[in-house]
């Protein structure tokens, strides 16, 4: 019961909140409209307050049909050979303009060019692009996210980390779990305020492609996703 109590509790909060968002900024924009008053600059702001809040709730509601599927055993895997290097340096690639608003360095390095290995391209970007939001949300301004690509034998070795404020032991135990969140350090500004369900869909992409993610983490000392 209580597992449930806090599922509902949490899919609540996370429709809720944007939900409202979106309700009233377009009563706003009907109010302004029949007064006819078409101020540009303030129906721009409440357009984007609805579009990024829209975006959330459909990121959400995407998470809750993945977990779902991940928990019924039927989310499907679409394999194919890729160069795995590439993929993950491009998805890299694309958060670089996010970091440098917090004045973050981010580094891509590899021992090698190309590793072809069969992969469903669109989970693993998902599992980087989620991993590196996570490394900006809790990396104070200035410091620096890694993102490195290795062979060793047979597997491929894919590592993020970063210098910021790290996760506690007690949470480090069940942060692959369901509704689990770093919500460490509550005068931090990048505070998370995500679903919870992130890193639960990301250790079931990894398992779908018969891998492994592990976490090297200490409070205020940075933290490393080994996949």
């Amino acid at each position: 019961i209580s597992n449930q109590h806090n599922l509902l509790s949490s899919i609540s909060h996370e429709l809720r909140t944007p939900l409202n968002i979106i309700i009233n900024a377009s009563n706003l924009l009907r109010i302004k409209s029949e007064e006819g008053d078409f101020d540009k600059e303030f129906f721009e702001k409440r357009l984007n307050y609805i579009i990024k809040n829209s975006n959330r709730l459909r990121r959400y509601i995407n998470n809750l049909i993945d977990v779902n599927k991940l928990e019924m055993g039927y989310m499907d895997t679409n394999l194919k050979n890729e160069n795995i290097v590439e993929v993950i340096e491009d998805i890299t690639l694309t958060i670089i303009d996010l970091a440098k608003e917090y004045h973050l360095n981010v580094i891509f390095d590899t021992e090698e060019e190309e590793i072809i290995t069969a992969i469903d391209k669109l989970k693993i970007e998902r599992v980087i692009l989620n991993l590196l939001s996570n490394a900006i949300k809790f990396t104070n301004d200035g410091g620096n996210i890694m993102v490195s690509v290795k062979r060793e034998e047979d597997n491929v070795i894919i590592e993020i980390s970063d210098d910021g404020i790290g996760i506690e032991e007690e949470l480090k135990e069940h942060i692959f779990e369901k509704l689990k969140r770093a919500d460490l350090n509550y005068g931090f500004k990048r505070q998370n305020e995500g679903s919870g369900l992130g890193l639960f869909i990301v250790k079931g992409i990894i398992d779908l492609h018969d891998g492994k993610i592990e976490i090297r983490t200490n409070t205020n000392e940075g933290t490393t996703f080994i996949i």
